[in-house]
């Protein structure tokens, strides 16, 4: 005997399960992690200047704000691009021997790294990528 009218629901409770058990791809940052040239737990204090309209997300575990209203940030600490273009140059504020810039998508180019005391950051406008560049200290 055969009912009539009556439809199974296993293939639409199928692809609900399927859409439910798959995540969403989050888009790559676009960034820089910092540390100390020699040990990456060591803690060395740097500024960031930015210069265009270049927009920042910092992740340090370590923030002080200077009585000039700048940030003073400790390594390790992260640095992403939220949107824009400009560039932004990281400091050491203490002596210290050197900053290791590493971007943090493994998959970048060596174009983002960079050992110095001053390194600067470049991004230009919609691009995917950033280029890091040693600098002389105090270098705008």
């Amino acid at each position: 005997m055969r009912s009539r009218g009556r439809r199974t629901a296993a293939p639409a409770l199928g692809l609900v399960a399927l859409c439910a058990c798959t995540t969403p791809a989050r888009p790559r940052e676009i960034g820089v992690h910092v540390a100390g040239a020699a040990n990456d737990s060591a803690r060395m204090r740097f500024t960031v200047t930015v210069v265009g309209t270049l927009e920042l997300g910092i992740r340090s575990t370590v923030m002080a704000m200077r009585p000039d209203k700048s940030l003073l940030l400790s390594t390790p600490a992260d640095i992403v691009v939220n949107k824009g273009a400009g560039s932004a140059v990281i400091a050491l504020a203490d002596s210290g021997s050197a900053l290791r810039v590493t971007p943090l998508d493994p998959a970048d180019s060596a174009k983002a790294t960079a050992t110095a005391r001053a390194v600067r950051l470049t991004r230009q406008e919609n691009d995917r990528h950033l280029t890091a560049q040693a600098v002389p200290p105090n270098t705008p």
